[in-house]
C-alpha cells in the first residue's frame, strides 16, 4: 500500500486509505506535471504551434478527468467520506 504513495496513485483506482488523507491533491498535482509536458511535447512533435500545443494540453487536462468521471463513476458513491 506504501509504494502507491512513493508513485502518486494512490487515489487512481482505489478508494482514499485513511493514512494520509490530503495526499490526494499531491497525487493529482505531480499528474500534471508529468502529463502536461508530455501532451505539449507530442503537439509539439506533430506540428502545432507552441500556443496551440498548449492550449491542446490545457484542454486535454480539463476535459480528459471529467470524461473519464462521467464514464467510470458510479452514480450511487458520492464520494463524500
Amino acid at each position: 500500500m506504501l509504494g502507491r504513495y512513493v508513485i502518486f496513485t494512490q487515489n487512481l483506482a482505489w478508494p482514499m486509505p485513511a493514512f494520509f488523507v490530503e495526499s490526494w491533491s499531491l497525487s493529482v498535482e505531480e499528474w500534471f506535471y508529468v502529463i502536461l509536458p508530455l501532451l505539449v511535447w507530442v503537439a509539439l512533435r506533430a506540428g502545432l504551434r507552441v500556443t496551440g500545443a498548449l492550449w491542446l494540453g490545457a484542454i486535454a487536462l480539463l476535459v480528459g478527468p471529467l470524461v473519464m468521471r462521467c464514464l467510470v463513476s458510479n452514480p450511487a458513491d458520492t464520494g463524500w467520506v
